[in-house]
This record gives structure tokens, sequence and C-alpha cells, in this order.
């Protein structure tokens, strides 16, 4: 159900996760999941897997995370999600109701400031 699909992206513990369930149930998206999606994405930290709460910063990992992060820069996979998820929304933009619209601004919003910090720290 459209509930079902809302909820599971919404529980959504990594973005390779929320990308994966974007992509599944791509023709079965409306707006309010596209908002949903676009609004998780932002919460969820590219480096998900390495934290257990709280944020993420770049002095918060190991020395060798760090280095290996320092190298790689910004993931490709997690740039093909932004991008996905970012094109769903475009796709329904159309149809947004002032709170999914409002929720979307600010996800877009954080997700800006995240990909600079990405930058600054590569």
């Amino acid at each position: 159900t459209p509930r079902d699909l809302t909820n599971a992206i919404q529980c959504a513990e990594t973005r390779q996760q929320l990308h994966s369930i974007c992509k599944r149930h791509r023709m079965r998206m409306n707006y309010i999941h596209a908002a949903a999606a676009i609004t998780r994405l932002a919460k969820l930290h590219p480096l998900q897997h390495c934290r257990s709460q709280g944020k993420v910063s770049h002095s918060d990992l190991s020395p060798p995370m760090q280095q290996q992060h320092q190298q790689q820069g910004p993931s490709p996979d997690n740039h093909h999600c932004i991008t996905d998820i970012a094109y769903l929304v475009a796709t329904h933009s159309a149809e947004f109701q002032p709170r999914a619209l409002a929720n979307a601004l600010w996800a877009v919003s954080k997700l800006a400031v995240q990909l600079q910090q990405e930058e600054h720290i590569s």
C-alpha cells in the first residue's frame, strides 16, 4: 500500500537502502513518497554506516577512515543516490502540497550544506 511504502522510506537506515527502495518502487511513487524520500535522504549522513549515534564529523572517524574519505572524496554512489531522488522530486513537484514542498525545500537545503562540507573535507 502507499502507506507501507512511505513507512519503508522513513525507516531506511542508509542512503543505499533508501536508494534501493526508491529504484524498486519508482513507478508506484507519488509526491508524498518523493517528499519523504528527499527528507529521509537529508537526515541520513553519507557515512551512516560509520556512526553509532549523532552526527559524524571528520574528526569522529578513525585515522584510516579519515584518510580513505580524504582520498576518495564524495562517493559516486552517494552522488547517484542524490541525483536519482532529486529527479524523483522534480517529476512530482507540480503535485506537491504546501507541507511536502516545505519539507522538500528544507531537505534540499540541508543536502546542499552536506555536499559543501564533503567538498571541504576531501
